[in-house]
């Protein structure tokens, strides 16, 4: 059963954007070989260094989230520490992520607001006098 996992490494700040981003599509198609399916993955960002690593003060850093099966992982952290071009790597499991009602997509929650009936809508000037009755309440506490 594959695993979720989230894959964080630095990349040398000598290489351009275009190069950053190379290395980007070797570690996922290195993901994606072992079958494993990448969730997401932005674009490299180019941040300081808290101390320096190979004698650089800055790098890329790179976050890609993705699953795989447990037993081809080890494949994957040796490509990662064979490319020359990265600095350090990390990688740490995740829980599977349950759907609230917040991270529904937008469609899905203009749908319902469209679907209220309008005897559930309230009235502005009723909403209006609630908050003036809870704030009169909390003035005297």
């Amino acid at each position: 059963m594959k695993q979720n996992y989230e894959l964080s490494y630095l990349i040398s700040p000598r290489l351009s954007d275009e190069g950053a981003s190379d290395i980007l599509r070797q570690v996922n198609n290195a993901i994606q070989e072992k079958e494993g399916v990448v969730f997401d993955s932005q674009l490299p960002r180019k941040f300081s260094l808290a101390y320096t690593i190979q004698k650089e003060n800055e790098a890329w850093l790179q976050i890609t989230y993705f699953s795989l099966e447990p037993a081809q992982l080890a494949e994957v952290e040796k490509k990662l520490r064979e490319t020359k071009e990265i600095f350090r790597s990390l990688i740490l499991k995740r829980k599977p992520v349950k759907m609230t009602p917040l991270m529904q997509p937008l469609t899905e929650k203009i749908k319902s607001i469209e679907a209220l009936e309008p005897s559930q809508k309230v009235d502005l000037e009723e909403i209006e006098k609630k908050l003036e009755e809870i704030l009169g309440q909390n003035e005297l506490k």
